[in-house]
């Protein structure tokens, strides 16, 4: 796993957790406490680690400079990934079926001090599911979850992120009669919906990423925008 300045963190069997340059030199071991077979940085450059015996791993956490802290959650299995949300949650996959005691398959929720966030639930609520093996995050605040065997990959919603507009439609001046284009590109949780509106009035149909406007005449001239809406809100251009 690499940090944004480029140092490289990795496990090393009967050495721990070690360190080295973005370029391979200066391998230093860091955390000589057994196996770390898991390595992770998060958003924040927070290293997590943990082994991956069958029959217990200790997910661990370290300060971004490489320090130690009193983060240590137990749980009864693997730990094969994790990934930090913009709130500071932690979500860890693999073939565990508890953590820290408390029954949980295979995917769970630690909130930033690494207790147990119990609004989560797993959604393999049975066992017998087969192992988390990895997570990939999404924009729009879901995960792909690559687990194990006959589950193949899995769509879930972990968050609500804001909704945003990143890149609003453009001014443009064209000839009349010519046709005019705008567009919007937006984030959030899907769906999204839209309504574009001229001087503040909505345009009717107009529901689309993208407005068309064809052959248009003088009178079309004006102010363009869009409102952007989801489950969290509305936003406009």
């Amino acid at each position: 796993a690499q940090q944004t300045n480029g140092t490289i963190w990795y496990g090393a069997n009967g050495d721990g957790l070690r360190k080295a340059n973005s370029d391979g030199t200066g391998a230093t071991p860091v955390d000589t406490n057994g196996f770390a077979g898991k390595v992770f940085v998060a958003q924040d450059d927070r290293i997590y680690y943990a082994p991956s015996p069958v029959g217990g791993s200790l997910l661990r956490r370290r300060s971004a400079d490489g320090s130690s802290n009193s983060f240590a959650v137990p749980f009864n299995n693997s730990v094969l990934s994790v990934v930090t949300l913009p709130d500071g949650k932690i979500v860890v996959g693999g073939n565990f079926t508890a953590v820290n005691g408390t029954n949980i398959n295979y995917i769970a929720m630690l909130n930033e001090d690494g207790t147990l966030n119990t609004s989560f639930t797993s959604p393999f609520a049975t066992t017998g599911g087969g192992s988390i093996n990895s997570i990939l995050l999404l924009a729009d605040g879901s995960a792909l979850l690559g687990t194990s065997g006959f589950n193949g990959v899995r769509r879930i919603q972990l968050y609500m992120p804001g909704l945003a507009v990143q890149f609003p439609p453009a001014s443009q001046t064209v000839n009349r009669g010519t046709n005019a284009t705008f567009t919007v590109n937006a984030t959030g949780s899907s769906p999204l919906s839209y309504q574009w509106r001229f001087n503040g009035g909505n345009i009717a149909g107009a529901t689309n990423v993208t407005l068309i406007l064809t052959n248009v005449p003088d009178s079309a001239a004006g102010n363009y925008d869009v409102v952007v809406s989801n489950a969290s809100g509305t936003n406009a251009s």
